[in-house]
Order: structure tokens, then C-alpha cells, then sequence
């Protein structure tokens, strides 16, 4: 059972990315025909037409739906430790909400990936 701490903590990335995809669908007519898709900084050594934007948007959307369905079902995960009935609930909330941090994590690095294109 996902508390609804969990449920209103994981709304943060899910906003994030609603947030993200707004934004690159208001400023698409303003950005480049040929964005950097390769390379860091200055280095960039691959470019790749604008439509990756949304290639991110939705690796980033399937990631977070996988996280969900692991923090939904934290008992099939392969863990490291027991689990008894004494700490169960208190073991599988500590991996809900460090999946939601993991996610937070994921977005904001899908957010800064194409900050200087879309920025």
C-alpha cells in the first residue's frame, strides 16, 4: 500500500516533467532546427534534429513509471536485508521514498540535460 505522503511526494517529478514538456512546447518554434544531442560544455560532437527533446521527455516519463510500479510493489524487490513483521512497513516506506528521491533525481537531470538549448 502507497502511503499518501509517497503518492503527493512522487507528484513532484511528474509536475516537473509537466512543467519541462510545457515549456519546450511553447518555445519549440524558437529553438535551432539542429540542437547538441552529443558532448558536454563546449565539446559538443553529435547534433540530432529538435524532436529529441521529446525522446527525453519520454525516456524520462517511461523511467518514472517504472519507478512507480516499484514503489507500488516494494516486496517483489531483491533486497539485502530481512524482512519480518516487525519492520516490514517501516523497511518498504524508507524504499517508497528513496525510489520518489531517485526520481526527483532523474527528472532534474533530464531538465538540465537540454538547459542550454531549450533555456
Amino acid at each position: 500500500m502507497v502511503s499518501k505522503k509517497i503518492k503527493l511526494l512522487f507528484c513532484i517529478p511528474c509536475f516537473m516533467v509537466l512543467l519541462y514538456t510545457a515549456y519546450v512546447l511553447y518555445t519549440y518554434d524558437h529553438i535551432p532546427e539542429m540542437i547538441p544531442i552529443h558532448g558536454y560544455g563546449d565539446h559538443v560532437d553529435g547534433y540530432g534534429d529538435k524532436i529529441y527533446l521529446f525522446l527525453t521527455i519520454g525516456l524520462n516519463v517511461l523511467l518514472l513509471l517504472l519507478i512507480w510500479v516499484l514503489i507500488k510493489i516494494p516486496q517483489n524487490l531483491n533486497l539485502p536485508i530481512e524482512i519480518n513483521d516487525d519492520n516490514r512497513e517501516s523497511v518498504f516506506q524508507n524504499i517508497q521514498i528513496s525510489l520518489v528521491v531517485l526520481a526527483v533525481i532523474i527528472t532534474v537531470i533530464f531538465c538540465v540535460l537540454f538547459k542550454d538549448t531549450v533555456f
